[in-house]
């Protein structure tokens, strides 16, 4: 444990964003939680009513009694999945330029899209708390 101990203590020269040399130190840390904790951190949905409830996977409910291996879930997919059904809503609040009924059912189009996007891998619509984390 000694050699964990010292990580902390030694620091390293990194160049931030304005080119000042500055003195970091790293941060050795972990978080244990359980699985419903787990689903909050990775913005998974969760309950009966989504189709793939596994915080590491993507497998699907009707799967999960079989043991077989299925694709990991990364941020990087659920962070770009969430920008583009943000994008969609927020296009579908401006529309000036078509009529009061042609906006309410491109609205309407647009909003559905947007679900369509975050359900079909099980997502909530928030950006995962831990995806800054470097």
């Amino acid at each position: 444990m000694r050699p964990l101990r010292e990580v902390p203590m030694v620091s390293l020269e990194c160049v931030d964003s304005d080119g000042v040399l500055r003195q970091c130190h790293t941060v050795l840390s972990m978080h244990c939680g359980d699985i419903p904790e787990a689903k909050d951190l990775a913005c998974v949905k969760w309950g009966k009513t989504t189709n793939q409830p596994c915080h590491r996977c993507h497998v699907a409910a009707s799967n999960l009694n079989k043991y077989a291996r299925y694709p990991k879930r990364k941020m990087k997919e659920a962070v770009e999945t969430i920008q583009r059904s943000s994008m969609l809503l927020s296009a579908s609040l401006c529309m000036p330029h078509l009529g009061p009924e042609e906006s309410r059912l491109k609205k309407n189009s647009m909003r559905a899209e947007a679900k369509n996007l975050l359900n079909r891998i099980s997502i909530s619509s928030r950006i995962p708390v831990l995806y800054d984390w470097p």
